[in-house]
């Protein structure tokens, strides 16, 4: 039984360190979402429907992970290694990318990219938007680099975190390696 406990309160260290080392709180609390407003979650390799406006314009805003409008940033649409057009956005963040005909295209700005299915008014599924949005940073993602990240100042959590999560390996399987040695002795006789 007590082995079974050692065992047991090594698993909750483990649990415990690696709580402190990954803290969830700080991600939570920055996705804020306003009341009212609809957040659509998608798969990364999603390919997202949007109407072309008239004269097949794509049209859509960039802004960063904070919803900042991104200013100067270049928007880059491509079908297979063909480049088809590119626009620079605004002081809003938005572009507008002529000429487009329907099909399925890439996108790219910076490091995020997408695949986007560009459609007339016409042929437009219901569920299509009329622009395009690209959310800037590490290819769109939101909360997902933890906190190695950062500005820099993650390096050192970063190490930590590995420390601890070795230390907390070491102490799991040295509990397991006294479990199994003390199931290979055998039991005192009693007199």
């Amino acid at each position: 039984m007590s082995n079974g406990f050692a065992f047991l309160k090594c698993a909750a260290v483990v649990l415990a360190a690696t709580g402190v080392v990954f803290p969830q709180t700080r991600i939570l609390a920055e996705q804020r979402v306003a009341a009212g407003s609809a957040v659509k979650i998608v798969a990364q390799d999603a390919t997202l429907d949007v109407t072309l406006g008239q004269g097949n314009v794509f049209k859509g805003r960039a802004v960063d992970h904070n919803g900042v409008p991104a200013e100067g940033a270049v928007v880059v649409v491509k079908q297979g290694t063909r480049f088809i057009g590119e626009s620079v956005t605004d002081s809003e963040g938005r572009f507008a990318v002529e000429s487009v005909k329907c099909g399925v295209y890439q996108v790219s700005c910076g490091a995020t990219h997408g695949s986007y299915r560009f459609w007339t008014e016409k042929t437009a599924p219901p569920s299509s938007r009329s622009q395009g949005l690209l959310v800037l940073g590490e290819n769109g993602t939101r909360g997902q680099c933890g906190n190695c990240c950062d500005d820099g100042s993650g390096v050192w959590l970063c190490a930590a975190a590995v420390i601890v999560a070795g230390i907390a390996i070491a102490a799991l399987v040295i509990a397991l390696n006294n479990n199994n040695n003390d199931d290979d002795n055998p039991a005192p006789v009693s007199p």
